[in-house]
C-alpha cells in the first residue's frame, strides 16, 4: 500500500474510485495533478484507506472523470501514451527516476541498473528500487515496467500479479498491432 506524503494530507484532495480488470482503481487529485493511484482487489479496501491518507479528501471532480476514462483506455491499450498531470512528491533522486522511467516505451522494459545508468549514476540501483516502490502514481508513471537485470519482474507496490499483467497485456497489444501492421502496409 503507498503512503501518502504529509504535504499533501493538508491539500484538498479528490478522489475517485473505479472498477476495472484488474480490480478497483483508485485515483485521488489535487487542483494540480494525479497524486496517487491504488488498486485493490475490493472498492471497502480503498475507501477504508483514504481517511488515513487524505484528511481534506471528498469524492468527485470534473478532471478525474477524464484521467480516469484515460487510464482505463490505457489499460485497454486503446491509449499507449498516458498524458496525464502528475502532483507528486518525493525527493529530487526520485523525481529523476520518475521522469525516467516516463520514457520507457509502451511495451518495453528496462532494468534498475539500465535506468540508473540512464540518469547517470550507474552505482545507485538500489536506490532507483526503492524510488520505483515509492511511486505515488504507479501506471502514469510506469514503474511495472522495470525488472530486474536477470529478467526476473521483480517487486511492485500494486502486486506482483498486476505488474505481471500489464507487462504481458503491453506486449501483448504492440505484437498485435505489429502484426497487424505487416499485412495492412502493403
Amino acid at each position: 500500500m503507498i503512503k501518502s506524503h504529509n504535504l499533501l494530507s493538508l491539500i484538498s484532495v479528490d478522489y475517485l474510485i473505479d472498477k476495472c480488470d484488474l480490480g478497483y482503481l483508485m485515483i485521488a487529485a489535487t487542483p494540480t495533478g494525479v497524486c496517487e493511484i491504488r488498486l485493490a482487489n475490493n472498492r471497502q479496501c480503498l475507501e477504508n484507506s483514504l481517511p488515513n491518507s487524505f484528511c481534506n479528501s471528498k469524492c468527485g471532480n470534473h478532471n478525474l472523470n477524464k484521467w480516469a476514462h484515460m487510464i482505463l483506455k490505457h489499460l485497454s491499450g486503446e491509449i499507449r501514451d498516458l498524458q496525464i498531470p502528475t502532483h507528486t512528491l518525493g525527493t529530487v533522486f526520485q523525481q529523476i527516476v520518475w521522469s525516467q522511467l516516463t520514457k520507457i516505451p509502451y511495451g518495453d522494459t528496462l532494468s534498475y541498473s539500465e535506468i540508473a545508468k540512464e540518469i547517470g549514476n550507474a552505482r545507485a540501483v538500489r536506490a532507483v528500487a526503492n524510488a520505483c516502490g515509492r511511486n505515488p502514481t504507479p501506471i502514469i508513471i510506469p514503474c511495472h515496467r522495470v525488472i530486474r537485470k536477470n529478467g526476473d519482474i521483480g517487486g511492485y507496490g500494486l502486486g506482483i500479479s498486476r505488474k505481471q499483467s500489464l507487462l504481458e497485456r503491453e506486449r501483448r497489444i504492440v505484437t498485435n498491432n505489429s502484426t497487424r501492421n505487416k499485412y495492412t502496409n502493403y
